[in-house]
């Protein structure tokens, strides 16, 4: 525990230290949205989570490497993933892009712009079939076309269960012959993560066959 540091009374570690504990067992896709979040929250800085990740205690591989995927502009967990994907799939990205109108009036503020093309690409989670959320998106991309803006919405579905076909519509929106190649890597994250049920057997797997949860190895 660290020193001194409390939270609700009760004793706790620096948020450093638990991001370096939770990459002992959790895998890249599971990691890198607390990691975005603890940044966007300013509960840690990236040169402390870059002196973790150097340090050669157990986790630090890992966190090293989900460091590379990080960005602390993604404002939830899903977001992140989209973003992740993308990334993997060699398709540049920008988040949290502010468009403006020809007179620099706000139009709409971004998830992910695809830099090729300026077409945004956000999530859509459960809360946009709501009728009101729903009136208000439409509203939204009424507007970003005005300013010749085209969006896309993706959902869990498209990148947890049909990546592959996720990858052909990328594929196609850059105009670029389509590599089966590319989503192997974004399947190995994948099935590691607890996103899959692959991935919640092997960490629960990880953390029966130890001994006790605070020793599992790096």
């Amino acid at each position: 525990m660290a020193e001194g540091l409390t939270l609700s009374g009760l004793p706790v570690d620096a948020p450093g230290a638990v991001l370096l504990r939770a990459a002992r067992d959790l895998a890249i896709l599971d990691l890198v949205p607390m990691i975005d979040s603890a940044l966007r929250l300013g509960d840690v800085d990236m040169a402390e989570l870059a002196e973790l990740a150097h340090s050669g205690k157990a986790g630090s591989r890992r966190l090293r490497e989900a460091l590379a995927r990080c960005d602390r502009r993604s404002e939830s967990a899903w977001e992140t993933i989209l973003r992740v994907f993308h990334d993997v799939a060699d398709v540049a990205v920008e988040p949290q892009v502010v468009i403006l109108d020809d007179q620099g009036a706000f139009v709409a503020r971004a998830d992910l712009v695809v830099l090729a093309t300026g077409d945004l690409h956000e999530y859509d989670g459960a809360v946009h079939s709501e009728s009101g959320q729903r009136a208000r998106d439409l509203r939204r991309s009424r507007r970003l076309a005005e300013v010749g803006r085209v969006r896309r919405g993706f959902t869990a579905s498209d990148l947890v269960r049909h990546p592959a076909v996720t990858l052909q519509e990328l594929d196609r929106i850059l105009g670029r012959p389509h590599d089966p190649q590319r989503i192997q890597a974004w399947t190995t994250y994948l099935n590691q993560s607890c996103l899959t049920a692959a991935g919640r057997i092997r960490l629960q797997n990880r953390w029966n066959t130890s001994r006790h949860w605070s020793q599992t190895p790096a």
